[in-house]
């Protein structure tokens, strides 16, 4: 595999520069009297063995691109562009070599409304060419327009310097396609994509066979935003012309470089400079280079080094009033002493000396520490949903949320929070700046509570002893509260016990709480105490027969087992004279004279039993048959 990867570059540095057109651009300038001078330059490869155009087919177009005119500029011989090399200890490449000539005549064009374009094709591309499709058969137009009537007395911006020859790979470039104008017209800058024109069928026609020209097809991966392997991409500054980036790929480039003219605001036309670049590997000795980290943010930032060739290093942090802002470790983190924006320099130092050192000087910023609020935490019963997230208007500001389950979007500032059970969702958010910070929110979830009351009731001779409770119900999630319409107590927790008078009478209206959601479930007991006269049965028997046949002895009200001592009885008769009063050890009447022991005579006597206050009385008939 190595061996095959060899030859394949061997085979690329054969070919690299393969001849054929590099670029061109066509300029006019207007000297009087409706007349102008034309000048078509062209860039082609020094190792083209086919001799140049001459002469060369130049149209000049109507706006409708009606062909008004045919000329021929003649060949007048062709210079090498002397390369530009001003890299400290690098090696300048010795296989690339480009060459120009400029085709030159004078027109005279009088003004026509629409004005005029005039536009020269030829094909066809280097075949190495890596960002666009089939270079090889795509050819290149380049074309100049002159105004119409309003503004025919104008001469188009000229690109003062020449194209560069080549740029090396892995070092920033700075490349001047600044323009001058005759008239003073302002100019704009832009990159813009090359047109294409003729074929290698008709790789010179007369203007009569001319090609619509199109923008050439850029390959795939590669556009305007994308011209050729760069970090950073290839960019113009729109008002100075200057290009910059950093190539990190070897290979040939085309692109154009589009100047507008305006002049008083109103647009007059565009100048083209079609143009190959071709970056190639100059072999530095030392690059000295570094990126900080994105997206945070704080006084701390961590610098990686990606230099290359150097063996040590040296940093200065561009803090001002004082000299402890520097470093020799390779890759540091340095503490800032607050926000701002800082030049940060990296010495990367050749072993072979300082000669050959390479310095790099980089603006950076630092960002004030970012902070994000989630939000508070919520709560909601379950099947419900919350919404969660940072309070207010956070413009230029991206939130991602994690985990995504249950939300209603994953980079939404307020997403719908829907989860079956208590959840924690963590939200990273990242200001305009890339600063990142990290929060989270508890979304707690309630479930509704189900309302299971034990009862439980008991008496004394006192009255009743309620107890109520929940026992199915975990009381370490959720809070009982007991309210009884008696007299409107409130009683707390999962039970309560409560003492009543007999006769006494309540309801009691439960309320069960999720304290984490708010559910709550709510349930009413009623008629939980009997009515007075439980523990016994009227009408009291109205006879009794205590002759010792050991049924019907014994005269009381029909008391529940228990109950025996809750009641007073006396009894008197007909004359009423006591003959009975109910004490500890006898509550019910045996027919017997309570004061002496005898047997009271058979007849009707007088009862009044009180029963906890309640009073009752009647008679009842004492029959023994004797």
């Amino acid at each position: 595999m190595k061996k095959l990867i060899l030859l394949l570059f061997s085979l690329f540095s054969l070919n690299l520069f393969a001849t054929h057109i590099v670029g061109g651009e066509m300029n006019y300038e207007y000297i009087g009297n409706d007349q102008y001078i034309i000048r078509l330059t062209v860039y082609r490869d020094c190792s083209v063995t086919t001799a140049y155009d001459n002469p060369a087919n130049v149209g000049i177009f109507d706006v409708n691109n009606n062909l008004i005119q045919e000329i021929t500029l003649p060949f007048l011989g062709s210079s090498e562009l002397v390369p530009n090399f001003n890299v400290p200890c690098g090696v300048a490449p010795t296989n690339v070599c480009v060459e120009t000539t400029t085709y030159i005549d004078t027109l005279t064009l009088p003004p026509i409304a629409g004005g005029y374009r005039i536009s020269y094709q030829r094909c066809c591309r280097n075949n190495s060419i890596i960002n666009i499709q089939d270079p090889g058969d795509t050819g290149a137009t380049y074309s100049a327009f002159i105004p119409g009537i309003a503004n025919a007395a104008n001469s188009n911006p000229v690109i003062t310097n020449p194209p560069p020859v080549y740029a090396c790979a892995s070092l920033p470039l700075s490349l001047n396609f600044s323009a001058t104008d005759k008239e003073g017209d302002s100019l704009v800058y832009n990159l813009c994509i090359p047109n294409d024109g003729a074929s290698s069928l008709s790789p010179q026609p007369t203007p009569g066979s001319f090609t619509t020209a199109n923008p050439v097809v850029w390959e795939t991966g590669y556009s305007l935003g994308n011209i050729m392997n760069s970090t950073p991409p290839l960019a113009i500054n729109s008002q100075t012309g200057v290009i910059t980036g950093t190539p990190n790929a070897l290979g040939q480039y085309v692109f154009s470089v589009c100047v507008d003219e305006y002049r008083n605001g109103v647009y007059i036309g565009t100048t083209t400079r079609d143009m190959q670049l071709n970056v190639v590997d100059c072999q530095i000795t030392v690059i000295s280079a570094f990126t900080t980290p994105t997206g945070t943010c704080g006084n701390d930032v961590s610098f990686t080094n990606s230099s290359s060739g150097a063996t040590s290093y040296f940093w200065d942090f561009g803090v001002s009033g004082t000299n402890a802002d520097t470093s020799n470790i390779a890759e540091p983190t340095f503490t800032f002493p607050g926000a701002g924006t800082y030049t940060v320099t990296l010495i990367a130092q050749d072993p072979n000396g300082a000669a050959c050192n390479d310095t790099l000087e980089v603006d950076v910023t630092v960002n004030p520490p970012y902070v994000i609020n989630a939000g508070p935490d919520v709560s909601f019963c379950s099947g419900l949903g919350a919404v969660i997230g940072p309070q207010g208007s956070l413009p230029g500001v991206t939130f991602s949320w994690s985990p995504g389950t249950s939300l209603s979007s994953t980079t939404a500032q307020n997403p719908q929070a829907s989860p079956s059970q208590t959840s924690t969702y963590i939200v990273t958010a990242t200001n305009a700046e890339g600063c990142i910070a990290t929060d989270s929110v508890t979304v707690f979830v309630g479930q509704f509570p189900t309302s299971v009351v034990d009862t439980s009731l008991s008496a004394d001779c006192d009255g009743w002893l309620l107890t109520l409770s929940t026992p199915t119900l975990d009381t370490s999630s959720y809070s009982v509260t007991w309210v009884f319409t008696l007299d409107s107590t409130v009683a707390n927790g999962p039970t309560v016990v409560r003492n009543f008078n007999f006769g006494d009478t309540t309801s009691v209206t439960v309320y069960l709480v999720d304290p984490s959601g708010g559910c709550s479930d709510t349930l009413v007991l009623n008629d939980l105490l009997p009515p007075t006269g439980t523990f016994f049965t009227l009408p009291v028997p109205n006879i009794f027969t205590p002759n010792g046949d050991a049924f019907n002895e014994c005269f009381k009200p029909n008391i529940l087992p228990g109950f025996e001592e809750c009641y007073t009885m006396v009894i008197y008769n007909r004359w009423g004279i006591k003959v009975f009063e109910t004490d500890a050890d006898n509550t019910c009447w045996n027919g017997k004279i309570k004061s002496d022991g005898a047997n009271a005579s058979d007849g009707v006597y007088y009862y009044i039993m009180d029963f906890k206050g309640t009073k009752y009385n009647g008679y009842v008939m004492l029959a023994t048959g004797k």
